[in-house]
């Protein structure tokens, strides 16, 4: 009975063999039976059904479509030995039993193997058919000695011909350019004073090279220009060989990251920096982080003035299981840790606040390693200290050993709505600024977090290279991720104004929102909630000021003392009712109380001046009529009731 398979040739998958049963379903998706890292495969892309004795290829509804033979297909019946692609990843479809020959087959008799490595063969059944157990014992046969002789090597180890001459050849090496002959492939010149090309090389004719000569910058960082696909949960391994002079050190390191725009989330570990007056190997083992798809390489020196650093024969392989795998916590925590000592990123599980901590990195840098402290590439292991991180249900607390200070990493976009604790509860502040404070909010809708601290402290925030950089003048922080309490204390707040306020009773309704926003603004979407209401609160306010503004207008045209009564008393109720917290614009309602008080003293001033002299004209008469009693008697009614006359 012929036993058909899958083979995948290309990508980080390459060499992977899946046994067909019934139905597989291959794409980029986790779910997937044949997960393929390529961003132009789609999430479900196509599948591989079995009708009879047959297997069919379908298209899913693909973006970029399944091709066959060049052409693209829908819908087609599957022979042995066709090739279809998936994205830019091509997968054969082959029948074990079949003689057929291997793709990629090479001259030499001697090197001669069968394609499929079967050590990688996934089965999709319980149980293996006694066909495909025969297939495997004559695939190990086909690879005779040279399989064995593979075996014995190490894990990215040179794999080289007895008197070759030139690169060293890693094998595996996912990277194609890590021979380091020549500039493609990478980005020399990256940041700091970069790397050049040097004849001084481990193996073959040149390798890479970072020099401090005198008044130069103190640091060099390299980077590979092409980006590698990788596989979350996965582990890398990066290698290189590396020879320092004059104090100098360097460092190898892997660069995650998603190919999603809108995913901010970075992840960089790797060696730390160190020396080496010969060439030596340096290498890291690191598992990749949940959300990372892509990875770039990095070359990370420290030059101190006539330091140099030489890097040659850099690799990149599929690391074994175990190596430096990221902690992570339990589903009850708040939170994620993504830790391999030197780096550290912390997510928080809570899917309405999804705070994104994008590392933790030393506060102040030694002299000689500013330069990689400016780039946020100086990290813990570095200054032979540590940094620990525990998280319980709610938060996460950051301990550094041997520093004084740390710098926090959000992304830039955390920064938006920073708000300070003071005496008066939060505020907003610049991001690009000092303060002193125990308690620090930052975030949007993508990042959340609560920074707290023991006691006030002085912080000072930076925007630079697309991040909020926190840095706080203390070795603890600890970070609350979960705000469900003051969630649910600002809900009910919320719903006791809008109730307030449909009752009539406006300004208790403004200052519970301001309330909210001064005591509980941990929740955003309820913040631009609040921030409706009280703009809502606040136009109804706007209006009743307008309409008063348009009576004291005409109180001044017709010159009606009841008109500008009438607008005083609505504008002084309104300073009752509402503080000037609450107002939409206090200086305005100031100012038209201002005038309408104004026409009021000068109408009562008139009055009183014609009261005064008529009662003058009076007393004047009760003199004429020799009645000086009564005379006396309006004079003194004048004297003591209108003041002010002659």
């Amino acid at each position: 009975m012929a036993q058909f398979v899958l083979e995948v040739l290309d990508g980080d998958r390459q060499g992977d063999v899946v046994s067909l049963a019934a139905s597989h379903r291959i794409g980029r998706r986790p779910g997937n039976d044949v997960v393929i890292a390529d961003e132009k495969a789609s999430g479900v892309h196509a599948e591989v059904v079995k009708d009879g004795d047959r297997y069919v290829l379908r298209d899913l509804g693909s973006t970029n479509g399944t091709m066959l033979d060049g052409r693209r297909v829908t819908e087609v019946v599957l022979n042995p030995g066709d090739i279809f692609m998936v994205g830019r990843v091509r997968i054969v479809f082959r029948d074990l039993d079949a003689a057929s020959p291997a793709v990629g087959a090479v001259d030499d008799p001697s090197m001669a193997m069968v394609r499929i490595d079967t050590s990688r063969l996934q089965t999709a059944r319980p149980k293996s058919s006694v066909a495909l157990l025969l297939s495997l014992l004559l695939a190990a046969g086909a690879a005779g000695g040279y399989v064995w002789w593979r075996g014995q090597q190490p894990v990215g180890e040179a794999v080289v011909a007895i008197g070759a001459k030139g690169p060293l050849e890693v094998d595996k090496n996912r990277l194609r350019f890590g021979a380091c002959e020549e500039e493609q492939g990478w980005n020399l010149r990256f940041a700091g004073s970069g790397f050049q090309l040097t004849g001084m090389a481990n193996t073959g004719s040149g390798g890479f090279a970072a020099v401090n000569k005198e008044q130069q910058t103190d640091f060099a960082v390299a980077t590979t220009s092409e980006e590698l696909s990788v596989l979350p949960n996965r582990t890398v391994q990066v290698a290189a060989h590396v020879r320092t002079e004059g104090a100098a050190r360097v460092a190898v390191r892997l660069h995650f990251f998603s190919s999603l725009e809108a995913n901010p989330f970075h992840f960089r570990s790797g060696t730390m920096l160190q020396e080496s007056e010969s060439w030596a190997r340096i290498e890291a083992i690191v598992a990749v982080p949940p959300d990372a798809d892509r990875c770039r390489v990095e070359l990370v020196a420290a030059l101190p003035t006539g330091g140099a650093v030489k890097v040659d024969d850099v690799a990149v392989l599929d690391g074994p299981a175990g190596g430096e795998l990221l902690q992570r916590k339990p589903e009850e925590a708040a939170s994620t840790i993504l830790s391999t000592g030197s780096s550290v990123v912390i997510r928080s599980m809570d899917k309405e606040e999804p705070a994104v901590l994008l590392g933790i990195l030393p506060g102040a840098a030694p002299p000689g390693l500013e330069g990689l402290f400016e780039q946020g590439l100086l990290t813990f292991s570095d200054l032979g200290k540590k940094l620990a991180v525990e998280c319980d249900a709610r938060s996460c607390t950051a301990t550094a050993e041997g520093v004084e200070t740390l710098q926090l990493l959000f992304t830039a976009d955390s920064a938006n709505s920073l708000m300070v604790l003071g005496e008066n509860g939060f505020s907003s502040t610049a991001a690009a600024s000092e303060y002193r404070t125990d308690m620090l909010l930052l975030g949007d809708r993508a990042t959340r977090c609560l920074v707290m601290l023991p006691a006030k402290t002085d912080l000072k925030g930076k925007l630079a290279n697309g991040q909020f950089r926190l840095t706080v003048a203390a070795p603890q922080v600890l970070m609350v991720l979960g705000f469900r309490k003051e969630r649910q204390a600002a809900q009910e707040l919320l719903r006791s104004a809008r109730e307030n306020a449909q009752r009539g009773q406006k300004g208790l309704a403004l200052d519970q929102v301001r309330e909210l926003s001064s005591k509980l603004p941990h929740d955003v979407e309820l913040m631009v909630q609040a921030a409706t209401l009280r703009s809502d609160l606040q136009a109804e306010i706007a209006e009743i000021v307008r309409q008063l503004g348009k009576d004291l207008d005409d109180a001044e045209f017709f010159s009606t003392r009841g008109g500008f009564d009438r607008s005083a008393r609505g504008l002084e109720d309104l300073r009752r009712r509402f503080s000037e917290a609450n107002l939409p614009d206090p200086a305005v309602i100031e100012l038209l109380y201002a005038r309408a008080t104004d026409h009021l003293a000068k109408l009562d001033q008139q009055r009183s001046a014609e009261e005064r002299e008529r009662l003058q004209r009076m007393a004047e008469s009760f003199d004429q009529a020799q009645k000086a009693a009564l005379a006396k008697l309006v004079r003194e009614y004048v004297t003591r009731h209108l003041p002010g006359g002659n």
